[in-house]
């Protein structure tokens, strides 16, 4: 981990003062001056000191946390909402988890449900959201019609928008009816509110949606929306071995 975050996050100071701590050699780890910043370093091993005085660190902030959430429709990805909507991390209720400073991988919007990762983890969250490292994303969508032909074509060569290009990965049909289709949808990047611009674009609408896998990692079946589960830092890190070949 590195240098300046172990100290913002030990309560040190500022980001900015903790900066200048280091640059200005006012920092020791392991009775050594570190001068980098961005020197890594082990919190649950390392001693730092800071201007001679040891810097107490709560070892339980620093350990690697992978949660596994079913996000529930009508709940919102942030820490803090203006409207008072519920949020992703009053869904969490341990709280040594609540310590380990978490932010969330991979928005879902207010109305969408499904798998989302929990972390504090900034190489995992990377790999996770990084176009080149080709983590697909799969969505399970109901439309309210029956979607033609021609359309599912325009969506597998791409909507050209003021935003950009929507393109999918994948799409494979379930079932279609006159009043309902049933669909897997398949992405790499996955801009905002992509699959609901896409079917906004072609005048359908989106009946229900859900993520339900990221990579190798599917949705837990035993989790009910706002339940969540630990993920072993073995079975991430072999995922991410496996992502830095």
């Amino acid at each position: 981990m590195k240098l300046l975050k172990v100290l913002i996050n030990s309560n040190v100071g500022s980001r900015r003062f903790c900066f200048n701590l280091i640059l200005d050699g006012k920092v020791k780890i392991n009775n050594k001056v570190i001068t980098q910043p961005l020197y890594e370093i082990a919190p649950e091993k390392d001693t730092i000191k800071v201007e001679d005085k040891i810097i107490k660190i709560d070892k339980e902030i620093f350990k690697p946390t992978y949660i596994m959430m079913y996000k529930p429709a009508g709940v919102i990805c942030s820490l803090k909402d203006e409207k008072n909507r519920p949020t992703l991390f009053e869904l969490i209720k341990h709280k040594q988890l609540k310590k380990r400073h978490l932010f969330y991988v991979g928005r879902l919007d207010f109305k969408t449900e499904g798998l989302i990762f929990i972390t504090n983890d900034g190489d995992f969250a990377n790999i996770i959201t990084h176009p080149k490292y080709n983590v697909l994303k799969y969505y399970y969508v109901e439309i309210k019609k029956f979607l033609l032909d021609n359309d599912i074509k325009r969506i597998k060569k791409g909507l050209y928008t003021k935003e950009g290009k929507y393109k999918v990965k994948e799409l494979k049909v379930i079932s279609r009816s006159e009043k309902l289709t049933k669909l897997i949808i398949v992405l790499n990047e996955g801009k905002n509110r992509e699959i609901r611009n896409i079917f906004q674009i072609l005048k359908y609408k989106i009946r229900y949606l859900k993520r339900i896998q990221i990579g190798p990692f599917k949705l837990d079946p035993s989790l009910k929306p706002g339940e969540y589960k630990l993920v072993s830092p073995r079975v991430i890190n072999k995922f991410m071995q496996s992502k830095c070949k």
